[in-house]
């Protein structure tokens, strides 16, 4: 009897204990979720968005509620320009599932006179359903219905499109498909298939990760493109930020001219991470650099000076095309080595190199034999081709040294320009300039004879 008896006791605060936190999990859910919506709304803006009118009813298995959000920009030209606003309704599932600890659905409508004609477009609105996960991860599913416009003989048609947004706590991915897209009038039209876009942003604020943009055609009525593609990808190691940009193209017709498989890359590596955080940061604050304080002038000019004189290089690695007449390929890259003077000088820092292979019939027969005539020029397999080299003063073209002289004037100019805006002076190239547009005034309306005249001479 006692055994059957601590069984049953045991059973029955296994069972309790089980009801407890099944009931604990949605609580937590539900009073997390109102309370920051509550401090959400509690803020009268959040950079450009701002919350109002929160309507929330909490309960312990589900919620719902509704807000609204605007959107204006803190750097507006127009202050009477009217905001981008929408209506957003939620419903929340407090039961947790293995998806996470919770599920919700939600609907944004456009509100306003923005809103009106973004209804015209939208229809029905942008709506989602999603989770949190236990890790705290926000994602959800999106759609847009079909959008249809018509005006004027113009028209807009765009597939119903969908995609997938998730959010961390420094994280951001985002997706988005539209599968066929049409513009016409005024004679012509533009039809574009499986627009895609994909972000994958590991730290959203540093803009560390991937990005990505591509068409799969484009076709109009004066030329056609296939598979184009924009990407980028930024890194952070060792306090440094390395970004690759690239553009491709699988083939276009314009014209009766054909190329195929264009390939563009630009990099910057190197960049100084505490000055780009502290610039992009002023940036924002500032509304592109218009309006900064005295102090603001001054950690913006540290920055400046941070990134110059702690090394960096960018330029072009890959450019490359080809037609039925023949194809290019080059490259070239700009490097400012590091520098530990009081000043920046690009007159040391600076380095460079580049070259460009031009091969079939793009160079006519006699461009081809002016170009060989200078020297700078050298005759390769199928082709002709250019290069340049720059360092410590010493400038080569096809291997052929030049005088550089006038070159390092200019970086030597450039410093001064630099470094004077650095230092918080006047620029030292302006100061020459205003002489002279003093003399010139006094040459062309001479001081008038008198009293007056003679106090001013000297």
């Amino acid at each position: 009897m006692t055994m059957n008896r601590t069984f049953k006791l045991t059973a029955i605060g296994s069972v309790a204990l089980l009801a407890l936190g099944a009931l604990a999990l949605p609580w937590y859910s539900s009073y997390t979720v109102h309370a920051e919506l509550k401090a959400l709304a509690g803020q009268a803006r959040q950079g450009d968005v701002e919350l109002s009118k929160l309507a929330h009813e909490a309960g312990l298995f589900s919620s719902r509620g509704s807000v609204e959000l605007s959107l204006r920009s803190k750097c507006a030209a127009d202050e009477d320009q009217p905001p981008v606003a929408l209506k957003l309704d939620y419903t929340v599932n407090h039961v947790p599932s293995l998806t996470g600890l919770n599920r919700f659905e939600w609907k944004a409508t456009p509100l306003g006179e923005v809103g009106q004609a973004l209804g015209s477009l939208l229809g029905t609105g942008l709506s989602g359903q999603g989770s949190v996960t236990y890790a705290g991860l926000v994602q959800t599913d999106m759609g847009l219905p079909e959008i249809s416009f018509a005006r004027g003989g113009e028209s807009i048609q765009v597939t119903p499109s969908k995609g997938r947004l998730a959010v961390g706590k420094t994280a951001l991915q985002f997706d988005w498909l539209v599968e066929r897209a049409v513009v016409r009038g005024r004679g012509n039209a533009l039809e574009m298939k499986q627009i895609k876009l994909m972000l994958d942003l590991q730290n959203r604020s540093m803009g560390t990760g991937i990005a990505n943009f591509g068409v799969d055609s484009v076709s109009a009525g004066m030329f056609s493109l296939q598979g184009f593609q924009v990407s980028s990808e930024t890194t952070e190691t060792g306090g440094r930020l390395n970004s690759k940009i690239t553009e491709s193209l699988r083939s276009a017709e314009f014209m009766g001219q054909s190329l195929k498989d264009m390939r563009l890359e630009a990099v910057v590596n190197g960049l100084h991470t505490p000055s780009v955080q502290t610039l992009t940061t002023l940036f924002s604050e500032s509304c592109g650099f218009q309006n900064m304080t005295r102090d603001e002038h001054q950690q913006a000019r540290v920055a400046v000076k941070a990134l110059l004189t702690s090394g960096l290089s960018f330029g072009i690695t890959a450019l490359k095309g080809s037609s039925q007449s023949g194809g290019i390929d080059g490259n070239f890259l700009v490097e400012l080595q590091p520098f530990k003077g009081d000043k920046v000088s690009l007159a040391q820092q600076l380095k460079s190199a580049g070259q460009l292979t031009v091969t079939g019939t793009l160079v006519t027969p006699a461009q081809k034999d002016l170009a060989l005539s200078t020297g700078f020029v050298r005759e390769v397999p199928a082709g002709l081709q250019a290069s340049y080299n720059y360092a410590a003063g010493l400038l080569k073209v096809s291997d052929k040294a030049l005088d550089a002289g006038m070159f390092q004037e200019a970086l030597a100019k450039a410093d001064d320009m630099i470094n004077s805006f650095l230092s918080g002076e006047r620029s030292a190239a302006v100061k020459p300039a205003l002489k002279e547009e003093m003399v010139i005034e006094s040459e062309v309306n001479p001081p008038a004879e008198g009293p007056v005249a003679q106090k001013m001479t000297p």
